[in-house]
């Protein structure tokens, strides 16, 4: 069953010395999550205090999967990620997102499938642009991603764009109104 928590640090203090919070000593008597999600994390009241929170309160639990959505991924918010499959071993992380920094999305992907990870980044849009023409993909053309692609196998990287437009789009796995999905996982997979 899921557990949801909002990860807010909560330290009790006693003169010099810190307790862990409540849900920290729940976490440690856990073996593995088995799906984390982060919704909007950037958004929140919070902001990117969210994986900071999260990594602090998770303390060393391993996650199966990781789930995050934010309007943009960006160079900050792929440290954190990279941040969290590393200290927690993930082996699936999915991004929603609404655009992404392409400049740093290469060595993002790498570092993550180096480390076993398979990456999956959605494209959403709103509602009305839905069902448009494709042209751009994360606001680039399919050619800079079949560049990626090609560097990225080099690597030992494939990269595998999909659209709701091709033929091999799974519908029924996206959720919300995803228009381009990117996968990518290590040639030995």
């Amino acid at each position: 069953k899921p557990i949801l928590f909002w990860p807010f640090k909560s330290k009790a203090r006693k003169g010099l010395e810190e307790r862990s919070s409540p849900l920290t000593q729940l976490f440690s008597t856990f073996n593995r999550i088995e799906n984390l999600v982060l919704d909007r994390v950037t958004k929140s009241t919070i902001g990117n205090n969210v994986f900071d929170n999260a990594i602090s309160t998770l303390g060393y639990v391993l996650i199966e999967k990781l789930e995050v959505s934010d309007s943009e991924l960006d160079r900050k918010l792929q440290k954190r990620i990279i941040k969290l499959t590393q200290k927690h071993h993930i082996k699936h992380v999915s991004i929603y997102t609404l655009k992404c920094d392409q400049n740093g999305i290469r060595d993002f992907v790498f570092k993550l499938t180096k480390m076993g990870a398979t990456v999956n980044i959605y494209e959403y849009v709103v509602k009305e642009n839905y069902y448009k023409e494709v042209l751009n993909y994360f606001h680039r053309p399919r050619e800079f991603w079949n560049n990626m692609a090609s560097l990225l196998k080099k690597e030992g990287v494939s990269l595998s764009l999909a659209t709701i437009k091709d033929d091999n789009f799974i519908t029924k796995m996206c959720r919300c109104n995803v228009r381009t999905h990117i996968i990518c996982k290590p040639i030995d997979c």
